[in-house]
């Protein structure tokens, strides 16, 4: 997905593709006949024309793949998360800047049309003060090399910092795993921020029903976002004046 959609960007040419597995580098070779094709990650960052490389690798590379790329002074945009280690996090953004190299995590819900929308509504006030965040996030592929909290989770907590450009003060978690071999499947998270905003998040992986929906209570309504939807993914239900 992320090939196809960088191929369809003119501004980006797909150059190479690195893929340990020889059947997914076969099949990349019948999609992108021109590009140049790599088994070793190293060596494909040993080619000086490569100017961007972007990481969709499991979850406990991505730091060490990160890293290579830095050393080698190649632009990175690595699928989130960028890392679970907060102390790994923090070492790529000092060495993208030592090496004046740009770091992109992919978040792409705060690039899309409705929460751009979303945020002229909270920043105009066209609703008044937002007041509660509901989230509900259901149903995705079990994964070994994460939990929910991080696979889901962090869709929301991207929005809301994008939203809000504010951290929380506090917060609560509970989280449980229910399958033998992976981590946890269900979790419910509370952010508490300044100004009385709150945001409540449910995530699980094991609902059969897929369920991406957003509430937003304001002083003056409530906004719904259903990202399911094909084309109204926004709804806005006004209070009535009494």
């Amino acid at each position: 997905i992320l090939s196809r959609n960088i191929q369809a960007n003119l501004r980006f040419n797909i150059y190479s593709i690195c893929d340990s597995n020889s059947s997914n580098l076969n099949k990349a070779k019948n999609i992108y006949p021109s590009c140049f094709f790599y088994s070793s990650f190293q060596k494909a960052l040993n080619n000086c024309k490569i100017d961007i490389v972007v990481i969709s690798t499991p979850t406990n590379t991505h730091y060490k793949f990160a890293k290579m790329a830095l050393i080698k002074k190649k632009h990175v945009l690595c699928e989130k998360p960028l890392s679970l280690n907060l102390r790994e996090v923090k070492n790529l953004i000092s060495l993208s800047k030592k090496n004046k190299r740009f770091l992109f995590v992919d978040y792409p819900f705060i690039y899309s049309e409705s929460v751009a929308f979303i945020k002229n509504i909270i920043k105009k006030k066209k609703l008044g003060k937002a007041l509660i965040y509901e989230s509900i996030r259901e149903k995705a592929p079990y994964r070994k090399d994460t939990n929910v909290i991080w696979d889901l989770g962090i869709h929301d907590f991207a929005i809301l910092q994008h939203l809000t450009n504010r951290n929380p003060i506090k917060f609560k978690v509970n989280a449980i795993k229910t399958k033998k071999g992976y981590k946890s499947d269900f979790a419910n998270i509370n952010l508490y921020y300044k100004n009385n905003f709150s945001a409540f998040i449910k995530l699980n992986w094991a609902s059969p029903i897929k369920i991406r929906l957003i509430k937003i209570y304001f002083e003056k309504g409530l906004l719904i976002y259903d990202e399911n939807e094909g084309i109204y993914k926004i709804k806005i239900y006004k209070k009535s004046k009494q």
